[in-house]
C-alpha cells in the first residue's frame, strides 16, 4: 500500500494499475491494496453515491479474496480491511446494520495479535457507544503495537470519527500519547555524517 497521500489522479491511476495486475496475479495482498485505494477515494469524494460505489467495490473485492483464502494469517488481514470498509459504510450512511456486519467479521479474530483487528474493534465499540469496550480494545491494540514494534504509518487516533465522543477522556488521551510515542520510538534515527 502507498504510504504517502496520493491525489485523486494518482489514486485513480493506481486503481487502474492494480485492477489490471489483479487479472493476471490475483493475490490477497493485491486485493487488500485495491480495497485500500477505494477507501482512500471515499475519503476524497464529496458525493455520497460515489462513496457508496467505491465502498461496494472494496467490499466485493475483499469478500471474493476471502472466499479463496485458507491460511489464518491472510484471513485476519483481509478481515481487518473488510471491517474497515463496513465501518466506513456506517460513517457514510449512519446505518447500524454495517456495524453489525463489522462485528461479525471482527469478533472471531479478537484473539489474533494483529493491531488492525483491535483498532477496528475499538472503532466498532466506539460507534456503538461502548466506552469500556473501546478502552479495552485500544489498550490491547497499544500493547500489541508496542510488542511488534510497528513502523506503521499511524496518523493518530484523531483521524477516526468514531472516537469523537471519547477524545476528552483522560484514558483516551493517554493511549493516544502512548501510541504516538511508541510509533516514534520504532522509527530509526537517521544516520548523521561524521565531521572530521
Amino acid at each position: 500500500m502507498m504510504s504517502d497521500r496520493m491525489n485523486v489522479s494518482q489514486l485513480i491511476a493506481r486503481v487502474g494499475e492494480t485492477d489490471q495486475l489483479f487479472l493476471t496475479q490475483p493475490t490477497p495482498t493485491l486485493a487488500i491494496e485495491r480495497a485500500y485505494l477505494r477507501l482512500e477515494l471515499v475519503k476524497l469524494s464529496n458525493s455520497k453515491n460515489e462513496q457508496l460505489h467505491f465502498l461496494s467495490e472494496a467490499a466485493v473485492i475483499l469478500e471474493l479474496a476471502g472466499a479463496e483464502i485458507e491460511d489464518q494469517e491472510t484471513n485476519v488481514l483481509l478481515s481487518a480491511q473488510l471491517a474497515a470498509v463496513y465501518l466506513q459504510f456506517h460513517i457514510v450512511t449512519h446505518e447500524t446494520r454495517y456495524l453489525v456486519v463489522a462485528g461479525q467479521i471482527l469478533r472471531p479474530h479478537s484473539n489474533a495479535e494483529y493491531p488492525p483487528i483491535f483498532m477496528q474493534l475499538a472503532r466498532l465499540d466506539a460507534a456503538l457507544n461502548k466506552p469500556a469496550l473501546t478502552k479495552h480494545w485500544l489498550t490491547r491494540w497499544l500493547q500489541v503495537l508496542k510488542r511488534v514494534n510497528s513502523k506503521s504509518a499511524f496518523e493518530g487516533l484523531e483521524q477516526y470519527p468514531e472516537f469523537a465522543e471519547i477524545r476528552h477522556e483522560l484514558w483516551f488521551e493517554q493511549i493516544s500519547r502512548d501510541a504516538d510515542a511508541s510509533i516514534a520510538q520504532s522509527i530509526p534515527n537517521p544516520i548523521t555524517a561524521v565531521h572530521s
